[in-house]
């Protein structure tokens, strides 16, 4: 279920989907059709939109919905269907912590915005890059990922889906154990 502006309330119950003070129906049309307003044409309907007038001034126009210096048509570019790094149903150009490490993304992406922190300069910047290594590999098996521990974020649908891989891999090498020893 959607939740445009992460206020716990499902968009198709919220009066603010973008919770930014205007009505939804003011931003959306009322009359005999459906009209997507979208004022600062960034491809964002303004009733998504929480800085549909650009009151951050970001350059290219298109606002600033999460404050982070990064414009919405930066971290939305294809308007209707936006990115969610970290999957926690709040899309990154509302999210003020796009990989859901708990570091907001202003304290990630430095004093320049136009030039966002990588401070291990490995291509991908702070506030968008999601940290494996944050826990230590539980299995001793030398392969830090999510599954075993090493951070990173992962809804509860991709758990569903992986838990049967899972399982078949660690009986596949419970098997493989045992009959090496014996």
């Amino acid at each position: 279920i959607k939740d445009t502006d992460g206020d716990g309330l499902a968009d198709h119950l919220d009066s603010d989907d973008d919770d930014d003070g205007t009505p939804t129906l003011t931003e959306v049309g009322v009359g005999n059709h459906l009209t997507l307003k979208d004022i600062d044409l960034d491809g964002i309907p303004d009733y998504l939109d929480a800085d549909s007038s650009n009151v951050a001034g970001v350059a290219d126009g298109s606002g600033d919905s999460d404050g982070n210096g990064i414009s919405d048509h930066q971290e939305c570019p294809s308007g209707m269907v936006c990115p969610d790094l970290d999957l926690d149903g709040v899309d990154d150009y509302l999210d003020t912590d796009d990989d859901g490490d708990g570091i907001s993304d202003i304290d990630e992406i430095g004093a320049d915005a136009s030039n966002p922190v990588d401070e291990n300069e490995n291509g991908i910047k702070d506030y968008r890059e999601q940290v494996a290594s944050a826990s230590p590999d539980k299995t001793e098996d030398g392969v830090n990922t999510v599954i075993n521990g090493g951070g990173g974020s992962m809804s509860p649908f991709w758990m569903l889906l992986i838990s049967p891989l899972v399982w078949l891999r660690r009986k596949s090498q419970s098997q493989i154990k045992n009959k090496n020893n014996h």
